[in-house]
């Protein structure tokens, strides 16, 4: 059993204390968004003075900064090894993280542009979409559309599934398959999805 906020001890040293405010902003942002974050409620989630989110990140816009820019590597990192795209459908982790507080920050008006300027997990998609064969312009917007689709469903399943009346293990084995043929150019039907590894496991 891993210790709890009380008896965990507290992070020291700038590289501690910049992980763990990572951390506990990137749940914050994910129940409150940006607009409603409180840098008080981090600092304490994270068990340090708030003055160091000051210190370390001078703004909390560029804390919010901070989390997307980790979030987006780490997805890059995934997608980039042997994680098949599928199996990133899951509604817990850094891709369902990432897309929620970038969905929170667009409803709230924020400008998601100069906040996240790289997209590294993007172009790890796109870069394989090149190499196998697509047209660059093409295999952008191919790329735009998975993300589309993932999006959406992270966002909406239980209301697109009540709506639908669609059962949810045939419409998230629908997904994974419309995903997986989008990502791998249509070239195929894909693998099929493990048991728990489509979205909404």
């Amino acid at each position: 059993m891993s210790a709890g906020p009380e008896r965990r001890p507290r992070p020291s040293g700038r590289a501690e204390v910049t992980e763990a405010l990572l951390d506990a902003a990137e749940v914050e942002l994910v129940r409150h968004g940006a607009a409603h974050a409180s840098i008080r409620r981090i600092a304490a989630a994270a068990r340090v003075n708030h003055g160091l989110v000051h210190r370390y990140f001078g703004s909390k816009s560029n804390l919010v900064a901070s989390v997307l820019a980790r979030l987006s590597s780490r997805t890059a990192d995934q997608l980039a090894g042997d994680v098949p795209v599928y199996e990133l459908l899951g509604t817990d982790g850094p891709v369902a993280r990432h897309l929620r507080i970038v969905a929170r920050l667009i409803l709230d008006g924020e400008d998601v542009a100069t906040l996240q300027p790289e997209h590294p997990a993007l172009g790890v998609l796109v870069a394989g979409a090149r190499d196998g064969g697509m047209p660059e312009e093409l295999a952008r917007v191919r790329v735009a559309q998975v993300t589309a689709l993932v999006f959406g469903w992270h966002l909406f399943e239980p209301f697109l599934l009540d709506a639908s009346g669609a059962q949810p293990e045939l419409a998230r084995a629908e997904l994974v398959r419309a995903v997986t043929a989008l990502a791998t150019l249509g070239s195929g039907p894909g693998p099929a999805p493990r048991p728990g590894g489509a979205a909404g496991s």
